[in-house]
């Protein structure tokens, strides 16, 4: 919602409304309502149309192999020109180990709180962001 202020956004929302968690449920409605986003359907998106796509599909405590519709989303979005920014640990990685096949590979990766060990092997393309999660 944030970026919506300074930039066009869209937002390819995967999932199912019912099943988010309050806090998530309240910041979805808010960008329903926000004007300066349009939401997307995977059928229907054109990755390479986007200069930048910031991915954030799924949490930190994610595990398992992906499934569709999430896996043909990175796929596809691997396959895009544009910037990759994953927010926390790219979708797919494994936040411990760094492994995951079918996982989004970035060009930045903004890190929250601390660098995750799986994040080592690039660390180099990571950032961190303090956001106030006492040490």
């Amino acid at each position: 919602r944030y970026l919506a202020q300074e930039a066009e956004v869209d937002i390819l929302f995967i999932g199912e409304e019912a099943k988010l968690k309050p806090e998530a449920q309240n910041q979805f409605e808010k960008a329903e309502k926000d004007e300066h986003i349009q939401f997307i359907s995977l059928a229907f998106v054109e990755f390479d149309q986007y200069d930048m796509i910031v991915d954030a599909l799924l949490g930190l405590g994610s595990s398992g192999e992906l499934r569709y519709p999430v896996s043909a989303a990175v796929d596809l979005i691997n396959s895009s020109s544009g910037i990759k920014v994953s927010l926390d640990i790219p979708t797919g990685m494994d936040p411990d180990t760094g492994e995951g096949v079918s996982a989004i590979k970035p060009d930045l990766v903004i890190t929250f709180h601390e660098m995750k060990p799986g994040l080592s092997q690039i660390k180099d393309k990571t950032i961190i962001v303090d956001i106030g999660i006492p040490k």
